[in-house]
């Protein structure tokens, strides 16, 4: 099966994006087992950082990689903290102070937002898959659920009246941001597959 390696440390996002690779065939691995350092995300959008992180671990193992790069963008503060969200939450000493302090910009301004990703698939030959994805939600005040990842437990989705960390993996992985960039890049992968198995 092909191996892929996913460019990150962060044990829960492993964890998402594990299944749905797996499922579509390849073998995983993680920059932890490689011991991989972490470069400094310092692009001006979350396709810059998600590039930078995908050519450090290609150039350091010689395999495909995937990496992504997510975030939070509350509307009324201007798409604040956007592409800084990972920053600005360690910054402030975790997600739930951060939560505080958009709640104090805010104001009582409304606190609708949105979840927002690109991820990339880069191989040694230079060639790069992309895709995006977006769910829109709103902010909460007070957490709900049991997950652990960034913003999850404060997020609560549209139309769904639920937050993100009382969905399991799985119910995520169908309609999250990542859930949806991962559908179309797997798409994607499939179709490049599919040309070489022509040519």
């Amino acid at each position: 099966m092909p191996e892929i390696l996913i460019a990150s440390q962060n044990i829960h996002k492993i964890a998402e994006l594990t299944p749905l690779l797996e499922q579509a065939g390849f073998t995983v691995t993680d920059a932890r087992m490689h011991q991989l350092p972490e470069p400094a995300e310092d692009g001006k959008t979350f396709t810059d950082n998600a590039r930078i992180k995908a050519q450090a671990a290609v150039k350091a193992t010689g395999m495909a990689v995937l990496a992504d790069d997510s975030g939070l963008v509350v509307e009324a503060l201007g798409d604040f903290p956007g592409v800084d969200t990972a920053p600005y939450a360690q910054c402030l000493g975790g997600y739930s102070q951060a939560v505080e302090d958009l709640f104090n910009q805010l104001d009582g301004r409304p606190s609708d937002c949105y979840l927002t990703t690109v991820v990339i698939v880069l191989f040694p030959d230079g060639r790069e898959i992309l895709a995006t994805g977006r769910i829109d939600g709103v902010l909460q005040r007070e957490q709900r659920g049991d997950g652990e990842f960034g913003f999850d437990r404060w997020f609560e989705i549209k139309g769904l009246g639920r937050t993100y960390a009382e969905l399991s993996i799985d119910e995520k992985n169908k309609i999250s941001h990542r859930g949806q960039a991962m559908k179309d890049l797997l798409q994607q992968l499939k179709q490049m597959h599919e040309l070489r198995a022509v040519s």
